[in-house]
């Protein structure tokens, strides 16, 4: 009723192909021959003017700057980050923010993301209770 399959994952090529040329063979199917691949243009705006290319890319990273030599985080440097040993709380700051926001509220995002990675039903609620203490209720 259909369905060939191989005694094993290594065999699954060589039963793709024979059910190919079972297939060509019966005349169940015609293979199409490939054509040959077009020229990739040189030039972006010549491939536009020729209607090559229907638009110029344009995609704009709010997160990091990716032009130049280097990549820059809210305009640091990577090179300066990795110097200068910055916290994971001041790159998070960095890239969400894109400004270094106060050491307690770096030490916080780092905080939350130490309590936060477990996931366990204990942990979150040791992350409910930081969070609600932070910002001055009980639980």
């Amino acid at each position: 009723a259909g369905a060939t399959v191989p005694p094993s994952f290594e065999e699954l090529e060589e039963s793709i192909s024979e059910v190919f040329r079972q297939l060509v063979a019966s005349g169940a199917h015609k293979p199409i021959p490939d054509r040959p691949a077009r020229a990739l243009p040189q030039d972006v705006s010549a491939a536009k003017r020729r209607g090559d290319v229907r638009v110029a890319t344009n995609i704009v990273c709010t997160i990091s700057d990716d032009r130049g030599e280097e990549p820059r985080y809210a305009g640091v440097p990577i090179s300066e980050i990795i110097a200068e040993s910055y916290s994971i709380g001041e790159v998070i700051c960095l890239l969400w923010f894109k400004t270094l926001l106060p050491v307690w509220a770096t030490r916080f995002i780092e905080l939350v993301l130490v309590t936060a990675a477990d996931h366990g039903p204990c942990v979150s609620g040791a992350h409910n209770t930081i969070v609600a203490a932070r910002a001055g209720r009980d639980l």
